[in-house]
């Protein structure tokens, strides 16, 4: 994930040189791992860089967390455990979507097993692919959140 989480930074950071922080708009999409850079990336990002930042959108966060950083209802944490609250007011510009039996995002084992479990549950899935609620989030979902961002 450090390189998916540099790679945002750099990114994001190369925008704003290019174009200034005032004149910046970004938006961050990630789906299963992918949400772990862009959630990392925000983690390490000033104050200033994450005010560029208008809508994030997370599909299948391996650290979902119910009812913070936009997320809704949920029974269970991600596999990769909670992630904090998203400072600068990102939060609240976030959309988290976790389908309901994802074994990525909405997980119910005890943190200790989550991790072997998760993993075998997503071999599963794999397998299943239509039929495992980790490969059914659409993208049409994102750009709805977004539009209203941005």
């Amino acid at each position: 994930m450090v390189s998916g989480r540099d790679l945002v930074l750099s990114q994001t950071r190369a925008r704003i040189a290019q174009c200034g922080a005032a004149h910046t708009k970004i938006a961050l999409i990630g789906y299963s791992q992918g949400s772990l850079a862009v959630g990392d990336a925000i983690e390490r990002m000033s104050s200033s860089e994450r005010g560029t930042i208008k809508g994030v959108v997370h599909f299948g966060d391996p650290r979902f967390t119910p009812f913070i950083n936009g997320a809704g209802f949920a029974i269970a944490l991600g596999i990769a455990g909670p992630r904090p609250p998203y400072r600068d007011g990102v939060g609240g510009r976030t959309k988290s979507f976790c389908h309901l039996g994802d074994p990525i995002c909405g997980f119910w084992y005890p943190t200790q097993y989550a991790l072997q479990v998760g993993t075998n549950l997503l071999a599963a899935c794999v397998i299943a692919k239509d039929n495992c609620p980790h490969m059914t989030y659409r993208s049409s979902d994102a750009a709805a959140f977004l539009a209203g961002k941005i």
